[in-house]
């Protein structure tokens, strides 16, 4: 770790503006917003660089919420099968399971929802049909 400005290998300080000439300072966003002339294709590449590292942003924090609601239908999901061969009130997880799985398909652990949505379906099935003395 880098003990001038606390960052790793591979990582480095972007500044918050730079200068395109000796007249102009442009924050990324304006400069690739404005489409002004830059003098060299350095500056041309830096704004580019700045303008990337700028929007990309990671993929694994989309719809975080929705991924809880796939893991939490799939959770919900077995125990609702398990529960059904106990006590006919574990329809309520199952139904709260299909809930979460129909959240969950909207984030990108689909699969996840879906096998959720499954266990959901059978627990729910098995709370109506399994006989109980």
């Amino acid at each position: 770790m880098n003990e001038q400005n606390g960052l790793g290998p591979g990582q480095h300080q972007l500044p918050q503006e730079f200068t395109v000439s000796s007249s102009l300072v442009w924050t990324p966003a304006e400069a690739v917003a404005g489409g002004a002339s830059l003098e060299s294709s350095a500056e041309r590449n830096l704004v580019a660089e700045l303008a990337s590292a700028a929007t990309d942003v990671p993929g694994e924090t989309e719809n975080l919420p929705a991924q809880g609601g796939a893991w939490t239908a799939l959770l919900l999901g077995a125990w609702s099968i398990v529960g059904a061969i106990l006590t006919p009130w574990s329809i309520f997880n199952g139904v709260l399971g299909i809930l979460f799985g129909l959240w969950g398909l909207t984030s990108r652990r689909r699969t996840l929802a879906m096998v959720g949505l499954l266990l959901s379906v059978i627990g729910v099935t098995l709370s109506i049909v399994w006989p109980r003395g």
